[in-house]
């Protein structure tokens, strides 16, 4: 009985060995037949697919690549991929750069959003199927998909309005975008409005200026083809009354001139009574404009050359001759807002503040390195002249009857001024030959004309005005001295090129 009880159990072991060898066998053989499975599919989409119709921005480049697709703005042109990286920073999509399809009554930022679904949409089509759409994640954000407007370059600086302080190239076409039809930004002109004045400026760092253009130059015998270009002028002008008039007793003598949009510079020679006198009238749109140079650009520099030379080198408009200021050791010089020389007791000295206006200071007001730092501190001080004296101030006559440290003002000599007619308008004079003169004398004859103040400068062979690399009056001797330093107006437009 046992014996069959252990006989039995065998079979049914052995049977059971044998079904599951049959099974493992069957299962194999379903599986060799099968085609392979299909691969589970993610629930985040495969990053190659993603991008497989788009150009992946290089790392880094800060700027994602955007799908051209229907509706959305064209390629760059060849113009803005020759822009370099660098001098055209990525620009935000502008508002106005939605795709046409968007109905005009849409709001931009639905437009926007459904221009992101439209992607998406397009983008989870191109999974393989078996995915479960519910637990697809859509790539990282994107910006917009509305392509951004084309690149430009950075717009160049341009000198500012009056008023405004905004350069061009700014937020004003898409303020237009979001106004009524038929209005602009008020910043704007339209129809009969004027345009705001453009203002031009030199930096005070500047040494040499822009070269002005020979168009500007003219000269003629007749005082009448002057007025031609006093019209061109008027912007300029703005409502300044002349010295100069096209009506003045020129002799026949030259006039010579210099126009451009930020100034006017008319020389002339005339006969007032028993002097001769060399007059250049000259209004700049600008105070920058009006500046000194020193020999070298340096207070120490023992080099002297010729007002025409010190002229060509900084580009001068008009080159006038300044105080001579190497020739002596008296006096106060402050020169690009420094203070080089501290004598406030011997001669009267002419500041000019950085508003361009002449400050007269009669000597010994200012006395000691501590009062004339506070001054020109306190007035803005960017030169000096130290020379004098005093000519005219407010009308009245200033020149000493006793003894003047300086230009042997009461001998007969050739005689040389400069007087502030208004704002950025200056008119230097010089009274010599054939007839000399004292300084009384000069004095007392601008006074007549009209003159309410006059500073006085070098005279003698050092009294010479220069335009167009051509000395204008006639100088002692016949020949140019070499000085130190002059004085100079400059054009404030930009060269071109």
């Amino acid at each position: 009985m046992i014996q069959q009880e252990k006989k039995t159990h065998k079979v049914f072991a052995g049977t059971l060995m044998c079904l599951s060898f049959a099974a493992a066998l069957l299962s194999l053989a379903l599986y060799v037949r099968m085609p392979p499975a299909e691969a589970a599919a993610s629930p985040y989409p495969d990053e190659s697919e993603i991008w497989a119709d788009e150009e992946l921005p290089e790392e880094g480049s800060g700027e994602p690549a955007h799908t051209e697709a229907a509706g959305t703005a064209p390629a760059a042109s060849e113009a803005d991929e020759t822009v370099p990286a660098a001098t055209a920073p990525a620009q935000a999509p502008a508002e106005e750069a939605l795709p046409d399809t968007v109905p005009a009554d849409t709001d931009p930022h639905d437009a926007t959003l459904t221009n992101i679904m439209s992607a998406d949409t397009e983008l989870t089509s191109t999974m393989k199927m078996g995915a479960e759409p519910a637990v697809t994640a859509p790539p990282e954000p994107e910006p917009a998909v509305a392509a951004p407007a084309e690149t430009q370059p950075a717009p160049d600086t341009v000198p500012t309005a009056a008023g405004s302080g905004e350069s061009e190239g700014s937020a004003g076409a898409a303020e237009a975008a979001d106004l009524p039809d038929g209005d602009l930004p008020s910043d704007v002109p339209a129809g009969n409005e004027e345009a705001v004045p453009v203002v031009y400026s030199l930096p005070e760092k500047t040494v040499v200026a822009p070269k002005p253009s020979k168009a500007g130059y003219g000269s003629s015998k007749n005082p009448a083809d002057t007025a031609e270009v006093l019209a061109a002028a008027g912007p300029l002008l703005n409502g300044r009354e002349l010295f100069w008039s096209p009506d003045r007793a020129t002799g026949g003598k030259t006039i010579t001139w210099y126009r451009d949009d930020t100034i006017l510079a008319i020389a002339w020679r005339e006969k007032y009574g028993d002097l001769d006198f060399t007059f250049c009238e000259i209004v700049v749109g600008h105070p920058s404009q009006f500046r000194r140079y020193l020999a070298d650009n340096s207070f120490r520099t023992q080099n002297r050359y010729t007002p025409t030379q010190m002229s060509k080198t900084v580009h001068a408009v008009v080159g006038l001759s300044g105080d001579f200021f190497s020739h002596r050791s008296a006096g106060i010089v402050v020169y690009r807002r420094k203070l080089y020389r501290s004598d406030g007791k011997t001669l009267d000295t002419c500041f000019i503040d950085s508003s361009g206006n002449l400050l007269f200071v009669k000597r010994n007001t200012l006395k000691g390195e501590k009062a004339i730092k506070a001054y020109i501190k306190d007035n803005d001080i960017v030169f000096s002249l130290a020379f004098g004296p005093i000519m005219l101030e407010n009308g009245e006559i200033r020149v000493p009857k006793e003894r003047y440290p300086v230009g042997q003002i009461h001998s007969k000599y050739t005689r040389c001024s400069i007087s502030q007619l208004g704002e950025c308008h200056y008119l230097f004079a010089i009274a010599g030959r054939p007839k000399q003169n004292t300084l009384w004398t000069m004095a007392k004859a601008l006074r007549s004309m009209g003159i309410d103040n006059a500073y006085a400068l070098d005279g003698g062979q050092t009294a010479t005005i220069v335009i167009n690399k051509k000395v204008i009056n006639p100088v002692d001797y016949a020949s140019e001295r070499l000085m130190s330093d002059i004085l100079y107006f400059a054009t404030a437009i930009p060269e071109e090129g």
